[in-house]
């Protein structure tokens, strides 16, 4: 189980015997607030890619290296539960930083923002039953 490639779901979905998964992620830049940039990166059994830069490829060569748009060199396929580890980096962004509560960056501590953080998460809940 641990050698199953996102690849490999294509012959459990080709005849649709299940539904198509979709996975994204936010592909940020250590430097850079998440605010200011943050590009959506789209994951299928087929395709993963950028559509804000119309840049798509096969499973098989996410994370090769490319040049103008040939690959340069090929490195073997993610395992999946490598990609389950990047799927959840939407998730890692603080919310408090997202949605503007708080100024972080005046060194809050990380038991601040997890708190934060529940607030936020308590907050979303009680709006949903509304």
């Amino acid at each position: 189980r641990m050698d199953i490639k996102l690849s490999d779901i294509q012959e459990k979905i080709n005849q649709a015997q299940s539904p198509l998964p979709l996975f994204t992620c936010l592909h940020v830049k250590p430097d850079v607030s998440e605010l200011m940039f943050a590009d959506w990166v789209e994951f299928s059994p087929y395709e993963i890619g950028m559509a804000k830069y119309g840049t798509f490829m096969t499973p098989d060569l996410f994370g090769s290296k490319f040049f103008m748009g040939t690959v340069v060199k090929k490195y073997e396929e993610n395992p999946i539960h490598f990609l389950m580890g990047i799927w959840g980096s939407a998730f890692s962004i603080l919310f408090n930083r997202v949605l503007g509560i708080k100024d972080t960056a005046e060194g809050s501590t990380m038991e601040e923002e997890l708190g934060n953080l529940f607030f936020c998460f308590h907050l979303l809940c009680a709006l949903t039953y509304l």
